[in-house]
């Protein structure tokens, strides 16, 4: 009993002595690290003001001056007191430069014109009951930071955190309260005017950009029944042979859907890129650089060229639907058909077709749904562009909704695929429908 109660002591001994060298040695490492850390903190710190302390801020933006003025804890726009200003933005952009800290100082600068600083992009001032503090900003690094400088000072300069600077950098209308102003994009443009010596106007129908978008999936349907099935109809059929090598051919087909949407895209768009892909390196051999154009900005171009990407990835896929669909058929039918001297072509119209029909049912359901709600490979090659030219209902659904906010067109599109998926699987489904006689 003796020997037990002292093993566990000791044990508890040990284990309190391991426990007190693991923090001391974490402790040591800690500070040592934080020791480090100082020694190498070159931050400074650039601006000290008190935010409530503000009453004004002035920028540049769009090549004009720009004021806001605090009065009651409110801001307001100098030139215009109608301006419908957030509060929340402004407030939070004269936090960001009140309490500015530098990551790094740049001593005794003589020549300013290397930073941008000669003839600053812009100058943002503070203006307190104390007076003005006036930051002038440069040229933008390579690490998200700008250089800085006090106005008053002309030999010291400062690298500070983009986040901080950029909420000044952009236009008036950043400051203004969301849904104010129309939104103006690409899809709500109708109208364009231009009056230079000639008038020329330039109208844009909402409605067309949607029919254009189902143009371009049908483009995907004439793609998967024209090109899509007979080339993986005929890809079955070779690894469905009773040839050498066929395993090997059958990975060789299948390769390009493992890889991935995303990745098939961005590879075929860097080779089909006219500045350093395939096509380029074509014109270089033969010295005919910038003959061949961009292939994925021309319409119809575009959507075509996806259209083949498309059929190349997913011809492995459907290869073995068919190849599913071919070793069900008996040997026995080919075989007796071979002996009534049958041609390969017969055997194939009469025996082989007729018995996969549903292997061609399951492909043309999958190619019709698969072609109205394509997103994937056509965003990543082109995001529908240019211009909306190459867009699918699936990426009108998406831009509508989420880019542009107009969540009624977006449900309405998502309703019309919908109803359109139903009643085309559904007439699908009924073309392929088995004959009863012969189920008989």
């Amino acid at each position: 009993m003796k020997k037990k109660t002292v093993k566990l002591v000791s044990a508890v001994v040990v284990l309190g002595v391991l426990c007190a060298a693991y923090e001391g040695v974490n402790f040591y490492v800690t500070s040592q690290e934080e020791k480090e850390t100082e020694e190498n903190d070159t931050s400074v710190d650039l601006v000290s003001l008190e935010a409530d302390d503000i009453t004004a801020v002035s920028f540049t933006a769009d090549q004009n001056e720009v004021e806001f003025d605090k009065k009651d804890d409110s801001w307001t726009e100098k030139s215009d007191a109608n301006f419908p200003v957030n509060q929340d933005t402004v407030d939070s952009a004269v936090k960001g430069v009140a309490s500015l800290t530098a990551d790094q100082e740049i001593s005794d600068v003589e020549d300013m014109s290397q930073y941008d600083l000669d003839n600053p992009q812009n100058t943002i001032t503070l203006t307190t009951a104390d007076g003005d503090t006036s930051l002038q900003i440069g040229m933008e690094s390579s690490n998200n930071q700008y250089y800085v400088k006090k106005e008053d000072d002309d030999k010291n300069v400062y690298l500070v955190s983009s986040s901080s600077i950029e909420p000044f950098m952009g236009t008036l209308y950043d400051f203004a309260e969301s849904g104010t102003f129309p939104s103006v994009t690409s899809a709500t443009i109708t109208d364009v005017k231009v009056d230079k010596e000639n008038s020329y106007e330039l109208t844009q129908d909402a409605d067309n950009l949607f029919w254009n978008a189902m143009l371009n999936s049908v483009y995907f349907m004439i793609g998967g029944f024209v090109i899509l099935m007979p080339l993986s109809f005929g890809l079955a059929m070779l690894v469905t042979a009773k040839i050498k090598g066929t395993g090997f051919f059958r990975t060789c087909y299948f390769l390009p859907n493992m890889l991935g949407t995303t990745a098939v895209a961005l590879m075929w768009t860097f080779m089909l890129n006219p500045n350093f892909g395939i096509f380029n390196t074509i014109e270089n051999i033969f010295g005919l650089h910038g003959t061949i154009p961009d292939v994925l900005t021309i319409k119809t171009v575009n959507v075509w060229i996806v259209v083949l990407v498309n059929e190349w990835m997913y011809a492995g896929y459907n290869m073995l639907i068919f190849a599913a669909g071919l070793v069900a058929i008996p040997d026995e039918l080919n075989e007796a058909a071979a002996l009534d001297g049958a041609t390969g072509w017969q055997r194939i119209r009469y025996i082989i077709l007729p018995l996969m029909k549903n292997s061609f049912k399951v492909f043309s359901i999958l190619c019709i749904t698969g072609c109205l709600k394509v997103f994937d490979i056509i965003w990543a090659m082109t995001r529908g562009g240019p211009n909306d030219i190459s867009s699918t209902p699936s990426i009108m659904l998406y831009t509508q909704g989420f880019s542009y906010k107009l969540f009624g067109r977006s449900s309405a599109y998502g309703v019309i695929l919908l109803v359109l998926g139903v009643v085309l699987s559904l007439i699908t489904n009924h073309l392929f429908r088995e004959d009863k006689d012969l189920a008989m």
